[in-house]
């Protein structure tokens, strides 16, 4: 299992990380791609700990997810893999609500 990394300066042009933490990417892949990596692994991640600590699954589950941004975007289609099929999306910023309404994620 790959260790979390709390070092200080990751956004330096050069930081030094254990080879654990390392993983190689497709020389063919877009800079676009795989600027989704980190949202949509929190989106795991958070998927993660509700199927840990939620007293039902994600399939029964009412879900709200707060925030109608790329991480929220992200982890409604993470849980839609799931079969989750009661997410409401809400958000406070009228553009990324407009988007989700857009999208039909809204009830």
């Amino acid at each position: 299992m790959t260790k979390l990394v709390a070092r200080a300066d990751g956004f330096a042009e050069l930081v030094a990380v254990p080879s654990e933490n390392v993983f190689a990417v497709p020389s063919d892949a877009s800079l676009n791609d795989l600027s989704l990596t980190e949202p949509t692994a929190v989106a795991f991640h958070a998927v993660k700990i509700a199927e840990q600590t939620s007293l039902t699954n994600v399939q029964d589950s009412k879900i709200l997810i707060i925030g109608g941004g790329a991480i929220g975007l992200l982890l409604a289609l993470v849980l839609k893999e799931k079969n989750a099929e009661r997410i409401t999306i809400t958000d406070t910023n009228k553009k990324d609500w407009m988007f989700v309404k857009r999208l039909h994620h809204v009830r």
